[in-house]
């Protein structure tokens, strides 16, 4: 039942939403491959083996057309940082200081990972979906009960609605994290990423996010002026140019779920909302 694989999908496969992909907090996502505030364990060393084997080969089949592609990434900061363990799966992995470390910063682990430009992934994986029988339904009400899912007529069910289990599951574990990203105009000769103090920017094939901001608990879906003066100046300091003209009309926000008591959810590759 994948829609990435080169053979039909062995199960029929119904994918409920309340919005289209470009409408999602994963569309506005700076998403490079690495593990991401989880424990690295052997199962996440497993899971990482599996996901680089994957994206490897959607990198080499698909192309441009799916928005995979190898990159080269930064992890940049100004005091030393230690090598981390998922640094066994990327490929060349190297520490560099300045003034070898862009931005101007201190020190810097540079890897070869895969970018997945999710404004090219995400229609990408749509067209796969459908291409192998795979059916969208755009909901006009959002499931807001665990009696809304018994309703639908399928023996088995995913639940992916991330942020939306909070009231689907009524778990009030389940709190948001609001992040704001500015998104700014391309930059077609910037061929790598970097993540440096809290900060990153990442560029992609219609534009470059600069982010992030992490406020927990958060639940309001407005610009905050603050932050993204913030993100203004940290962005600065990788692209000088280009961020003078920025308003508040470029910088997006996104809420992704936490859980309390039991630590943040979060998946195998860095969405982008925040790289702390």
């Amino acid at each position: 039942m994948d829609a990435n694989s080169s053979t039909p999908l062995n199960s029929y496969v119904t994918v409920y939403t309340d919005a289209p992909p470009a409408e999602t907090t994963s569309a506005k996502a700076a998403a490079s491959f690495k593990p991401h505030e989880v424990a690295y364990n052997d199962l996440a060393h497993d899971l990482l083996v599996r996901a680089w084997t994957h994206f490897d080969r959607l990198s080499r089949e698909a192309g441009d057309a799916c928005g995979v592609r190898r990159q080269t990434h930064w992890e940049a900061s100004s005091l030393p940082k230690e090598k981390q363990p998922y640094f066994s799966v990327v490929e060349d992995v190297q520490l560099l200081e300045r003034p070898h470390v862009p931005g101007g910063y201190a020190y810097g682990w540079r890897y070869t990972t895969f970018f997945i430009d999710t404004s090219v992934y995400l229609p990408w994986l749509l067209g796969q979906l459908s291409r192998k029988g795979g059916e969208v339904v755009y909901l006009r009400e959002r499931l807001d009960r665990m009696e809304d899912l018994i309703q639908l007529p399928h023996p088995t069910i995913f639940n992916c609605t991330g942020l939306g289990a909070r009231s689907l599951c009524n778990d009030a574990n389940v709190y948001p994290i609001k992040g704001q990203i500015a998104v700014v105009a391309p930059e077609p000769a910037m061929d790598w990423s970097i993540s440096a103090d809290g900060f990153y920017v990442y560029p992609r094939r219609a534009d470059t996010i600069i982010g992030g901001t992490t406020e927990p608990h958060v639940y309001t879906e407005t610009v905050d002026r603050a932050a993204l003066g913030l993100l203004i100046r940290a962005g600065r300091r990788i692209l000088p140019h280009g961020l003078y003209q920025m308003s508040e009309h470029a910088c997006r926000w996104n809420l992704t779920p936490g859980l309390d008591q039991r630590g943040r959810v979060a998946p195998a590759h860095d969405v982008g909302s925040s790289d702390k």
